[in-house]
């Protein structure tokens, strides 16, 4: 349930930072420990997952400070209730209640808002881990899903289940965007999990007229996720975040930088690698 293609291997597994709640691999093989939390959390379990990441980059015998991507480990916190306050706060925007069509971010964080969006009667579409299909988008349609399976088809596994497969020309104009994201600066600088899917994700929609100015695209976090960073940190196709919602307030990130557009109007085939 944290994301297509994550495999636990241990619970409770020991470690020089203490035991870590779940520990596995993701789809790529990257180690992913994963601290789950009950209830409203705060900078500090950030920093407890921090320490369990910095751990196992010792235990592999790298520098817990490299930046090479062979000594990658994950992190990922799981707060129900953070998210959930956070999906409730998007639902107030003009930007959630205008739109009839949503991408959403597949993983765990977003859950409240496919649940929250297809309720609403909105039509979601999420990607297929890494665009690996040539129907690379999965559309969730709330006329054919009956209310009582909401829950069942907006989980991970449940998208593939219940989701009808569709290429991007197929795709409708998408109106709200809602990406996972790691960090996210006040005017909307968004730092993800370091593979530019989601930017991707959002050019392959562009260069099919997909998405447009009007699309607006917002993500859920906790404060703790809000941070001011350089923006020479951030690339010419990263897509920036116009709406954050956090269980304490809702940012306009595009007001704050003054409407800028600074999104990729297709894909940039200069930046992606042959695979």
């Amino acid at each position: 349930l944290i994301e297509p293609g994550f495999e636990p291997t241990a619970t409770e597994r020991p470690s020089s930072a203490g035991p870590m709640d779940v520990f596995g691999v993701d789809a790529d093989g990257t180690p992913v420990v994963v601290e789950l939390k009950r209830r409203r959390v705060g900078p500090d379990a950030v920093g407890q997952l921090a320490r369990y990441v910095r751990a196992v980059r010792e235990e592999r015998g790298v520098d817990p400070d490299a930046a090479d991507p062979d000594a990658a480990v994950r992190g990922v916190l799981v707060a129900p209730s953070v998210t959930d306050r956070a999906a409730e706060r998007l639902a107030e925007t003009d930007a959630w209640q205008t739109a009839e069509t949503v991408k959403a971010n597949p993983d765990a964080p977003q859950l409240p808002v496919r649940r929250a969006a297809l309720r609403a009667g909105k039509t979601v579409y999420a990607a297929v881990p890494r665009l690996r299909e040539p129907k690379p988008f999965l559309e969730l349609d709330p006329e054919a899903i009956p209310p009582a399976e909401i829950d069942d088809a907006t989980t991970v596994s449940g998208i593939s289940a219940y989701g009808e497969p569709v290429a991007p020309e197929a795709v409708p104009h998408v109106d709200l965007i809602v990406s996972g994201s790691v960090l996210v600066t006040p005017d909307g600088g968004r730092v993800g999990k370091g593979e530019g899917y989601s930017d991707l994700e959002f050019a392959t929609l562009a260069a099919f007229d997909a998405v447009s100015e009007a699309t607006r695209v917002a993500t859920t976090i906790h404060e703790s996720q809000l941070r001011r960073v350089d923006s020479t940190f951030f690339d010419a196709h990263d897509v920036p975040i116009d709406v954050a919602c956090t269980p304490e307030q809702t940012v306009d990130c595009r007001e704050r930088r003054g409407n800028a557009s600074r999104r990729p109007k297709g894909i940039d085939w200069d930046a992606l690698d042959d695979e």
